[in-house]
Parts: structure tokens; sequence; C-alpha cells
């Protein structure tokens, strides 16, 4: 009557327990990292995690697919690089350039907590580096791969 019938197909509650459902992982015994511009580390369950060790340390009790729950946390993926480049425009080098410089300088001479809530915002992500930096006292680096994203 209305033509060709189309599958339906049903997905995870969202991108991520869709993507955790397809990790080929052997047995239930597994963590996850989904990277991205923001970061998720987990591992899926039968049960959700509800104790307060667990929310003070900002982990979350997701939906998962067949009834499963996603316990993660989310944490700063590539958020800070990605708002560098955007702010940079035309003048930004490509990811690999930088990687490369990167891996190229002193390791940690400059640590910044890239979840620090300055950081959440987007645009001039440059000056609130170098903001950061200088806040507490630190150089600020002239050349932007000599910045490190570490966690505190």
């Amino acid at each position: 009557m209305y033509g060709t019938p189309l599958p339906l197909v049903t997905v995870g509650s969202h991108d991520t327990a869709s993507a955790v459902v397809a990790v080929p992982a052997d047995g239930p015994d597994f963590a996850y990292i989904s990277s991205g511009t923001w970061s998720l580390v987990g591992m899926e369950l039968a049960a959700p995690v509800l104790s307060e060790a667990s929310r003070d340390a900002n982990f979350t009790n997701e939906a998962g697919v067949d009834g499963t729950v996603r316990y993660l946390r989310n944490v700063s993926g590539l958020w800070l690089l990605q708002e560098c480049q955007r702010d940079w425009g035309a003048r930004a080098e490509p990811v690999d350039s930088l990687l490369h410089a990167a891996a190229e300088v002193e390791p940690l001479r400059f640590v910044i907590d890239a979840d620090d809530p300055v950081f959440l915002p987007p645009d001039d992500m440059p000056g609130r580096i170098a903001s950061w930096l200088g806040e507490r006292g630190l150089p600020v680096p002239a050349d932007p791969a000599r910045i490190h994203q570490v966690r505190s």
C-alpha cells in the first residue's frame, strides 16, 4: 500500500552507547575510551555505581544497550587543541605538524589542568591558556606546541 517497507534499525541511547556496543571486546570485562572533542573513559556494567566516591570522582551512569549501564567519566579530549586551531584560523598548522613539534620539546615544561572550568567556553583558547599559565607564575610559551594538556 505504501511501497517497499524500509528496515527499522534501533541504536543505543547515545552515539557513544552505539560505539561501546560495537567494541570488539571478548567478554564482559573491558574498558573503553571514546575520544573526540570530549573524551569518555569507562566501562559497561550490569548495574549503576551509586557510591559517594563515584560521584565525588565525577563518574556518571548512562544508559547502554540491552539494559546495560555505561559507567564513565568525561575528560577533556581535543577541545583545547580544536579551539586553538579555530582561533588561529588559516595560520593554524596541521595537527600532525603540531604533534611532531610537541614531541621535539622538553617534556612537561608547561603543564595545564585541561579540566579547569576556565577552558570550557569557546573562543580565544590560546589567550585563556596564556592567562592561566601567567596567573600561576608560569612562563608562557611563544610556541603553541610547547603547551601540553595533562590531567591533574
